[in-house]
């Protein structure tokens, strides 16, 4: 099998997998020189879900599956996209091969983690032939969603735009304006349009540009990040106009449609992924955020920081 080296969010990633040879081209300059010597890197292989593999972890994915629905009934309870999700979860019966079905919205094999060997194993059941972007957009987001996790961090749906040094992050569903923000900034260092990784670094939240769903605009390089100076949820309007945000109600907005992988997030990484969301809206500004493509919103954005930080000193 073809392997590379990944390194994004400042986490190395040896990846040993067919589906690599369906690399996008914007994850070339996350790639690391195979000669280059990285200390306990992590490891992704994919192994074909052959008879004796599917005997050995079936249990295994009943277990998981269990642990899932039982997430997923809680998570319903506060959001009603999550309703329509279950309606579409976990339907195949798991107990021969050819029956193997959806295990996530985005993936449809068993994915496992080891913590103490550093090692992440996929088992599929279809050709990689049949499967032409699995690779890139959806076995190695989850793959970074749950190391960040376990590394203080998110994998988060957001653009991400730096200026005067400092990342000013923008999230928001599909349709609400993230890609069109970024191409309005373009004259800035854009780190993403789509996803954002976001990892604690000494005392403070660090955004990194990663290779994901990258318009032409964008070259993403996996040196670039910047500290998170706030966040902003967006809101497509006729209008500009920016509203603080409680941690609690930035904290809510974050766990319910920012996070990637948020449900699928391994056991023994869930308590961390809270513990880290809780403390970035604990320390980040938070902010509702209007806005229209024909107006520039830096100014009031500024603005609506400056005043913020006045209030939070006065506080204090």
């Amino acid at each position: 099998m073809p392997d590379c080296l990944l390194t994004i969010g400042g986490i190395p990633l040896k990846v040993q997998t067919p589906f690599s040879r369906n690399l996008a081209q914007s994850f070339l300059p996350f790639l690391l020189p195979q000669r280059k010597k990285i200390f306990r890197p992590w490891h992704l292989q994919s192994l074909p879900l052959e008879t004796d593999n599917y005997l050995k972890e079936s249990q295994k994915i009943k277990l998981k599956i269990a642990r899932l629905k039982k997430r997923l009934a809680i998570f319903s309870q506060f959001h009603p996209d999550w309703r329509l999700k279950e309606r579409n979860l976990l339907q195949a019966h798991f107990l021969n091969h050819s029956a193997l079905g959806a295990v996530s919205f985005y993936l449809n094999d068993p994915v496992f983690i080891d913590q103490k060997k550093r090692q992440i194993l996929h088992f599929f059941s279809h050709p990689p032939s049949l499967r032409a972007d699995f690779f890139t957009n959806g076995l190695l987001t989850q793959a970074y969603s749950q190391l960040l996790a376990l590394n203080k961090g998110l994998l988060l749906h957001s653009a991400g735009v730096a200026k005067n040094k400092k990342a000013y992050l923008f999230l928001g569903p599909s349709g609400e304006g993230k890609s069109t923000l970024a191409f309005l900034c373009r004259r800035n260092t854009v780190l993403g349009d789509d996803i954002i990784a976001l990892k604690k670094t000494g005392g403070s939240y660090s955004a990194f540009a990663t290779p994901w769903k990258q318009r032409d605009f964008i070259q993403p390089e996996a040196h670039l990040s910047f500290p998170v100076a706030a966040i902003f949820f967006l809101k497509k309007s006729q209008r500009i106009f920016f509203q603080p945000l409680e941690p609690k109600q930035a904290l809510f907005k974050i766990l319910t449609s920012s996070v990637h992988f948020l449900f699928y997030t391994e056991e023994p990484f869930i308590h961390t992924l809270f513990s880290t969301c809780a403390d970035f809206v604990r320390n980040i500004p938070a902010f509702s955020m209007e806005f229209c493509q024909d107006k520039d919103f830096w100014p009031a954005l500024e603005k609506a920081l400056a005043d913020y930080k006045i209030k939070d000193a006065s506080r204090r």
